[in-house]
């Protein structure tokens, strides 16, 4: 039970970041090429990933076991390249989510191992 509500928690998480990260002002646009130096098109195909990832989570086990498996192996590698790119720009406090929600997709990850 625990599990499976983690899981919801991340499918919801990253399909309300997704959507924000799809439907990004010119602001945040600016500040993900300029302060973090990244490509555009890197900030949309993560977005997308995102979206698809808690699809996956949210109603993976009614489709395929391996699409959730396949979500959280996505979102803990978008978590970890967050945290690192934060801590990289010695953003502390902003990396705590990305690091919460990085933990969690961990738990979840070595918990469909055990299955």
């Amino acid at each position: 039970m625990l599990y499976k509500t983690l899981q919801i928690i991340l499918g919801l998480a990253f399909l309300m970041f997704g959507v924000l990260t799809l439907n990004a002002k010119q602001e945040v646009l600016d500040q993900v090429t300029q302060h973090y130096g990244r490509p555009i098109w890197l900030h949309y195909t993560i977005g997308t990933l995102e979206v698809i990832a808690s699809i996956g989570l949210l109603f993976g086990s009614k489709i395929h076991s391996s699409f959730v498996f396949i979500s959280v192996v996505i979102l803990a590698s978008i978590c970890l390249d967050s945290v690192i790119m934060h801590l990289l720009q010695k953003e502390y406090l902003i990396l705590l989510p990305s690091l919460a929600l990085f933990i969690i997709a961990l738990v979840l990850f070595f918990n469909i191992l055990k299955k």
